[in-house]
């Protein structure tokens, strides 16, 4: 079994096992980020059951693991050990007779990168917000999306496909996502327009960035 992981993702990883006594068994997981050829316990360590497993029947166990964004762009190997007895605890080369190793071959990929295939509209208030239409978009920070330059104040939304933040202070120009991935660029312009004042008279609610006033 081999599987492709991505650099600063997340995944769920499971082990199952058929438990046929009570005698308790120990599962942990390693997964050599840096492509070393060793299992460092301490940094590498990817599943750690305690207490051990005494549940007979089917047993499965899971941890969510994080593949950190220094992991090295490779092949590399991830190795789970079932132990019998508590033999070979944090120990990934146990040769234990009560033990059993499996190794499965592991990519790591660097994150795709971010594209910006459209913008909700090309202006819009300060305060207002923008609405970023594109791929690979999880990830991003209000510092790192940027109008002209100049950061958003918050993201209010934020999915692979779309960003929806509060535009800040600011300047017009391309917007700019960048993520662990890259940076991608919009090929329209967006335009930042300053809140006008308002007369107290105007009731209503239409926005004075928008071009309307109503019920002089």
């Amino acid at each position: 079994m081999s599987a492709t992981l991505i650099q600063n993702n997340s995944y769920s990883l499971s082990v199952s096992i058929n438990n046929q006594s009570t005698s308790p068994k120990t599962i942990f997981a390693w997964l050599d980020w840096n492509s070393n050829g060793f299992y460092d316990v301490a940094t590498e360590t990817v599943l750690s059951i305690s207490p051990p497993v005494t549940t007979t029947g089917n047993v499965t166990v899971t941890n969510n693991i994080l593949i950190p964004a220094s992991a090295v762009v490779n092949t590399t190997a991830l190795r789970v050990e079932l132990s019998f007895d508590s033999q070979g605890v944090s120990d990934p080369c146990n040769i234990n007779s009560l033990t059993d190793v499996q190794d499965y071959r592991i990519t790591i990929t660097p994150p795709p990168p971010p594209t910006i295939t459209s913008l909700g509209s090309t202006s819009g208030c300060v305060g207002s917000t923008i609405t970023i239409n594109g791929t690979n978009l999880t990830g991003a920070t209000a510092a790192n999306v940027k109008i002209g330059g100049t950061s958003v104040t918050s993201i209010l939304t934020n999915t692979a496909t779309q960003i929806t933040a509060t535009i800040g202070s600011g300047t017009c120009g391309n917007v700019t996502v960048t993520t662990a991935g890259g940076t991608a660029t919009s090929s329209q312009i967006f335009n930042v327009n300053a809140i006008p004042s308002q007369p107290s008279s105007i009731t209503g609610t239409t926005s004075p960035c928008q071009g309307g006033f109503s019920n002089l």
